[in-house]
């Protein structure tokens, strides 16, 4: 099996492996709602996903606003789930044993790791194409007989297409990178996938910022030039501001209906596009050169692995202050010395900064930083076999799980703890009230879903779109001085959830020990 038939070979068995999973069809259930809840809104209501020079236009006035706003923001979302998605599919082949058996074959390396390539990228394309048929289905709703052009609708979904090519070729070169295979490597990657964003977010004149629209892998751009021409077509002037996942908007006086007639063709941006689809073959190549050259080498790295795991298994702490100090050194290990670095650095800007940038930034990014520690939680002790002998101990799983949740608590405390006491200094009680309850929440969901699905992946893919939501909307999180009969009924849902998940995963615990014995 050599060169073209060795790809697809590879490609085609490990899409129909992926396809057959739990996460495929909750990926595409999370990506089938976002299109249906992307509509751009009509009135002042709260929250809106795309705003547009609200003092001019009237905002999703036109069908062709339902494409624009769902491959604006659902492109960009999927490019940065899609990554936590498709990561750790070659490390997943090396634990188990997978890539012995393509080392012996006539397989070359390249071939095997171009395989994967478009596997992921076939995934990526059918979860496009999902978002893609959810935005038609909303737009036939919500503005019912009346149509757009098919390049209108369908050329903003398609400028996202070469960014999950990079997204895909990123994600297999941090799986082969050696200093990207630590648990600590997937959170520098995802903070350059975050910082990406935000430059993106800052880049309102095309010509000197030609590198950040290389690497533009959502399209935002683009799609972000084509608006501000049809603005210019409609009132004479292109836009000033433009929001996505804002909290609030005001609304002028005679406002003007603003028509999208989708991507306005550029060469410059079309030049980028190839540009940064060269880059991502590349990158592939490059990566395979990081693969292990023969099956003694990858053994190796797997008995490494399976050596620390195997301290795990065999260290059993007595169930007292000892417990919880192996808890935390277990969610913290492994860290190099550059992660604690920007956590700290990320603490004192969250002390210093002002708190809008802390609220739209600082904030989120601290607790993204942290996802190493909060996505061991639940799952590890699957992961090393270490459940099966705290079952045979009366009491041990629960009291293992509560000692878990105090840790992680602490370390939600701890990061958050800049910004709890600007909050209390300032007389900001509902605010501070929102974060404690969110200091609660996060420990609790990534316990909860750690131990409900033995693994950490769907954790690492919520919590992402969480921090996305709130760098977009701080006010999922920061409600105000004072408390409103929404954000009250908010942070009143959010304590009782993360109380249903803290109970569920207890009783779970308990009854575990009780089924072994």
């Amino acid at each position: 099996m050599k060169g073209s038939h060795g790809i697809l070979g590879t490609a085609k068995a490990d899409f129909l492996e992926r396809v057959r999973k739990f996460s495929f069809f909750g990926m595409a259930a999370l990506l089938v709602f976002t299109a249906f809840w992307f509509v751009p809104r009509t009135s002042n209501s709260g929250f809106s996903v795309l705003v547009i020079e609200p003092e001019r236009f009237l905002q999703g006035s036109d069908p062709s606003w339902i494409p624009m706003a769902s491959a604006m923001c659902g492109g960009m979302l999927l490019c940065l789930i899609g990554f936590a998605y498709i990561k750790n599919s070659v490390q997943h082949d090396l634990s188990l044993g997978i890539f012995h058996v393509v080392q012996v074959s006539p397989l070359k390396r390249s071939a095997y790791l171009f395989g994967k390539f478009l596997s992921n990228f076939l995934l990526l394309l059918l979860f496009l194409g999902l978002l893609t048929a959810a935005s038609f289905v909303t737009m036939i709703i919500r503005f019912p007989g009346k149509l757009i052009s098919l390049y209108s609708f369908f050329s903003p979904f398609l400028c996202v297409i070469p960014g999950l090519l990079f997204v895909d070729a990123f994600a297999l070169f941090t799986d082969c990178a050696p200093g990207f295979r630590r648990s600590s490597g997937f959170s520098f990657a995802v903070f350059l996938v975050f910082f990406t964003c935000v430059l993106t977010f800052n880049c309102f004149d095309y010509n000197p910022y030609r590198l950040f629209s290389i690497f533009d892998f959502s399209g935002y751009l683009w799609m972000r030039n084509s608006i501000s021409e049809a603005a210019k077509a409609v009132s004479g002037s292109p836009i000033t501001q433009i929001n996505i996942l804002t909290g609030f908007y005001t609304r002028g006086q005679n406002l003007q209906r603003l028509p999208f007639c989708g991507l306005v063709p550029s060469a410059a941006f079309l030049s980028d596009k190839a540009i940064l689809t060269v880059f991502s073959l590349l990158l592939v190549f490059l990566s395979s050169f990081m693969l292990p050259k023969s099956q003694k080498a990858a053994a190796l790295s797997v008995k490494r692995k399976a050596g620390k795991a195997g301290d795990t298994q065999t260290k059993i702490p007595p169930f007292h202050f000892g417990l919880a100090h192996s808890e935390a050194a277990i969610l913290l290990k492994d860290q190099p010395g550059f992660w604690w670095v920007a956590a700290a650095a990320l603490w004192i800007a969250n002390c210093f900064s002002p708190m809008d940038a802390v609220r739209s930034a600082l904030f989120p990014l601290a607790f993204a930083w942290m996802l190493p520690a909060f996505s061991r939680m639940g799952c590890l002790e699957y992961q090393t076999g270490m459940a099966s002998v705290l079952c045979t101990i009366s009491g041990a799983p629960a009291r293992q799980a509560l000692s878990c949740w105090h840790i992680g608590f602490s370390i939600s405390v701890l990061t958050a703890l800049p910004v709890l006491l600007r909050l209390l200094f300032s007389g900001s009680f509902a605010e501070l009230a929102s974060v404690l309850v969110f200091t609660v929440f996060i420990p609790s969901a990534a316990l909860f879903l750690g131990d409900r699905t033995k693994t950490n992946r769907p954790f690492e893919v919520l919590f992402l779109v969480f921090c996305f939501l709130i760098m977009n909307v701080p006010q999922l999180i920061f409600i105000g001085r004072f408390f409103t009969a929404t954000s009250a009924l908010q942070v009143a849902v959010a304590a009782v959830a993360a109380a249903a998940m803290m109970l569920f995963t207890f009783l779970r615990k308990r009854m575990s020990y009780l089924s072994a014995a």
